[in-house]
């Protein structure tokens, strides 16, 4: 069977790589192919997901990920599924964007 979000995909995000990557209400984070097939999963979630974002190539980040959650917390992801960074209470409520400044050195949420 091929592998797929189980829920409704909240976060769509390409790589400078060409890579596209999904978050989900399945609490999960997945690479696919610009076929629109799945190379896997990268790693869970610890929460409900919504928002997501790939770092500019021009980053220092450019192998990094930033998901938005629910309960107002955001993490940095590696490609590699490893969780760089965790904010916990950046907002009251769920961050609803997320988004990096065009260099990479900035991250507004």
């Amino acid at each position: 069977a091929k592998q797929k979000h189980s829920d409704s995909v909240v976060g769509v995000g390409w790589s400078s790589q060409s890579e596209l990557f999904t978050v989900a209400d399945d609490k999960t984070l997945m690479q696919w192919t610009v076929n629109a097939e799945c190379k896997g999963k990268i790693c869970p979630l610890d929460h409900y997901p919504t928002a997501f974002t790939c770092a500019p190539s021009a980053s220092s980040m450019v192998q990094n990920f930033v998901v938005g959650f629910s309960n107002g917390m955001f993490q940095i992801i590696s490609k590699s599924g490893r969780v760089e960074r965790k904010v916990q209470g950046a907002h009251k409520g769920a961050i609803l964007t997320c988004k990096f400044s065009h260099d990479g050195t900035a991250l507004m949420t």
